[in-house]
C-alpha cells in the first residue's frame, strides 16, 4: 500500500454509528383525523370509501412499525383523536397492552410558528416571523388531550371501560419544551442573515419584511420543520413512511436522519424467504389487527427486532437483505443458482400474494392464493435445506412464524371452501 494511501485511511473518520431509535414517529393518523374527523364541514360524496382507505392504509403501516421498531410514536394535535382510531383497530385490550409495554407513544404537539402577511403590517419594518405555544388545554395538557378525544364523541365506548387505557395514554404523551418554536425562529434569522438560505432562494441582502407572502411562507415552513426536527432529535425518535410525516423534513438532513427505511428492509428479507409480508398477512386475513400485540411480542418477533437494529444501517435494504441471505446459505453470494432461486421466489410470492389481494379479481380467495406461493417458494427452498437453515438462531425464526401463519390461514380457506360446496351440495334438490 503507498504511503499516501496510509495517510489517507489515518485522516479517514470512522462510520457513523446508526442510533437506534426509541420509536418510529409518524404524522399518518393525524392528518387523517383532523382532515376527515375534526374537520366538521360538509364532505363531498365518496368520502366514507376514502376515510376507510386512508385509515386502512395507516393501520397496515402501523401494525408493521410494531411488529419491527422499539414503538410507534403518533403526532397528536389537540384532542387525540388519534387514540380513538388506534382503538378501532387494535381493539382496548391491545391498545391498552401496546400502552403497557411503551410500545404506542404520542407526542402532543404546541409550539406555534406563524407569519404576518404583507398586508398586516401595513409597511411597517418589522420581522415577519413570530413564535410561540398553543396554550389551550388540549393542546398544552395531555390529561386533558386524551380524555377530550375519548369523551368527544370519535368512540363508542363507555367511560369505565377506557379509564385504564386512558391513564396509560397520559403517561405516553411527550409534550416539547416552551423555547422549541423561539429558538426555531431565532434559527431560520440567524441563517438568513448569514446567507445560509440563499440556496433556497433567500437573500439576505433583502430585508424579511419586503418578502412576498409566498416566501414568508416558505420561511415559516422552514422554521417549522426545524422545529420538528429538534424534538424528535432530542426524543431520539426516528421518521416512519406514512405519508408526508417525513416529506417536509428533507430540508432538515443536517440534523434529522433519513427517512425510515427498516421496513422496506424486512419486507425484501420476508421476500427472500418466500413469506409475504406482515400488511400482507393483514389483508389476506392471515393476521387481524387486534393480533399484532401479541405477534410483536412473540419471541420471533422479539429477535427479529434485536437482529434488525443490531445492523450497522437498518435503512439499508441493500446490505440488510445480504446479512439476511448470509444466515440462509453458506453458498457464496456470487453463486447465480442460488440468486435464480430467490428472484422466483421473490416474484412467486410478491405478484402472487399482493396480486390476487389488491388488484385481483374480487372473487379470487386471498388465502390460496399465499398458499400457492408458499408451496411453489418451498418448493424450491427446499433443496437448499430449508428446515435445517431455519434451525439456526437468528431473525429467519420470525420468517418461519410468518409461513406458518399464512399456510394455516391457507388451509383454513381451502377447508372452509370444501365444507361450504358440501353443504351447498347436500341442501341441492336431487335430480
Amino acid at each position: 500500500m503507498k504511503r499516501s494511501e496510509k495517510k489517507r485511511q489515518a485522516r479517514a473518520l470512522p462510520p457513523a454509528k446508526v442510533r437506534l431509535p426509541k420509536a418510529l414517529y409518524t404524522t399518518g393518523w393525524s392528518e387523517i383525523v383532523e382532515h376527515w374527523h375534526k374537520n366538521m364541514q360538509p364532505k363531498p360524496p365518496g368520502t366514507l370509501e376514502t376515510v376507510r382507505f386512508a385509515m386502512a392504509l395507516e393501520g397496515l403501516r402501523t401494525a408493521e412499525a410494531l411488529v419491527i421498531s422499539p414503538a410507534v410514536c403518533n403526532h397528536v394535535y389537540g384532542e387525540n383523536v388519534v387514540l380513538c382510531r388506534l382503538i378501532d383497530g387494535f381493539g382496548i385490550a391491545g391498545v391498552e397492552q401496546l400502552l403497557e409495554e411503551g410500545a404506542l407513544q404520542f407526542l402532543l404537539w404546541r409550539p406555534m410558528i406563524l407569519y404576518h402577511n404583507k398586508g398586516q403590517l401595513d409597511g411597517a419594518k418589522l420581522d415577519p416571523l413570530t413564535s410561540g405555544n398553543l396554550n389551550s388545554q388540549a393542546h398544552s395538557d395531555p390529561q386533558a388531550s386524551v380524555e377530550m378525544g375519548l369523551k368527544g364523541g370519535w368512540l363508542d365506548q363507555p367511560w369505565p371501560k377506557l379509564e385504564r387505557l386512558a391513564k396509560l395514554a397520559i403517561e405516553r404523551t411527550h409534550l416539547p419544551a416552551q423555547n422549541v418554536a423561539h429558538d426555531a425562529v431565532a434559527a431560520v434569522r440567524q441563517a438568513y442573515d448569514s446567507g445560509g438560505l440563499r440556496r433556497h432562494g433567500f437573500d439576505p441582502s433583502r430585508p424579511r419584511w419586503e418578502l412576498d407572502d409566498d416566501k414568508r411562507a416558505r420561511l415559516s415552513g422552514i422554521a417549522e420543520d426545524i422545529a420538528k426536527g429538534v424534538v424528535l432529535y432530542d426524543c431520539e425518535f426516528d421518521f416512519h413512511e406514512s405519508g408526508t410525516s417525513w416529506e417536509q423534513l428533507l430540508r432538515f438532513r443536517q440534523i434529522v436522519q433519513a427517512p425510515n427505511a427498516a421496513a422496506p428492509a424486512v419486507n425484501h428479507c420476508l421476500a427472500l424467504e418466500g413469506v409475504p409480508s406482515i400488511p400482507a398477512l393483514i389483508r389476506g386475513g392471515a393476521v387481524e389487527m387486534k393480533e399484532i400485540a401479541k405477534l410483536r411480542n412473540h419471541p420471533a418477533t422479539q429477535e427479529l427486532r434485536k437482529w434488525l437494529w443490531s445492523q450497522p444501517d437498518p435503512r439499508d435494504a441493500e446490505a440488510v437483505a445480504r446479512a439476511w441471505l448470509s444466515q440462509m446459505t453458506t453458498t457464496p453470494m456470487k453463486d447465480r443458482k442460488w440468486f435464480k432461486a430467490v428472484r422466483l421466489t421473490s416474484f412467486s410470492v410478491l405478484g402472487g400474494v399482493l396480486g390476487a389481494v389488491v388488484g385481483g379479481p374480487p372473487g379470487m380467495a386471498a388465502g390460496m392464493a399465499i398458499g400457492t406461493g408458499l408451496n411453489q417458494a418451498l418448493g424450491m427452498l427446499d433443496s437448499y435445506g430449508l428446515e435445517k437453515l431455519l434451525t439456526r438462531p437468528g431473525p429467519r425464526r420470525f420468517a418461519d412464524l410468518v409461513r406458518v401463519k399464512a399456510a394455516q390461514h391457507a388451509q383454513g380457506k381451502q377447508n372452509g371452501n370444501r365444507k361450504a360446496r358440501r353443504a351447498a351440495a347436500a341442501k341441492a334438490p336431487r335430480r
